[in-house]
């Protein structure tokens, strides 16, 4: 009796854990760098995901879709700023204040 309860809380830590993960699994980072660069520059979603910008670097920046599917606020170094996004498709995006320096795609399966 006791091996099946050890067999059972075993499987129940299992599975949290992988709920666990498969949640975490719906955000991706994005990092936005004073080297006028995002961290990655291309990333891979899933429709419905959450997609989170941070700024790394010592200056303000702001994260902008060319298709104006999303814009940030301004970010001060250390902020970060999150959207959902459902739309398909490759949404390229930029900083306005680094126009031309600071880009990145985000594609939306």
């Amino acid at each position: 009796m006791g091996g099946m309860r050890r067999f059972l809380a075993l499987a129940a830590l299992v599975g949290a854990i992988l709920v666990h993960s498969s949640a975490l699994a719906q955000v991706v980072t994005i990092s936005v760098e004073d080297g006028l660069e995002v961290t990655p520059p291309a990333v891979q979603i899933d429709a419905g995901m959450t997609v989170t910008f941070t700024n790394d670097g010592l200056l303000v920046h702001n994260v902008v879709a060319d298709d104006g599917v999303f814009e940030s606020p301004l970010m001060a170094p250390g902020d970060s700023w999150s959207t959902v996004l459902d739309v398909p498709g490759t949404h390229a995006f930029h900083c306005m204040l680094h126009p031309g320096l600071m880009a990145g795609t985000i594609t939306v399966r």
